[in-house]
């Protein structure tokens, strides 16, 4: 898994999938299928 990559702000209100998957370098769909059901 990606790690130290440091968020950087990456969970605030707004943020989009997209732009949080592109800031730690891994595809969208990765982001879908790690969070919580």
């Amino acid at each position: 898994m990606v790690q130290g990559t440091g968020g950087g702000g990456a969970l605030q209100p707004g943020a989009s999938v997209s732009t949080i998957a592109h800031r730690v370098g891994i595809h969208p769909s990765q982001l879908f299928g790690w969070r919580p059901q």
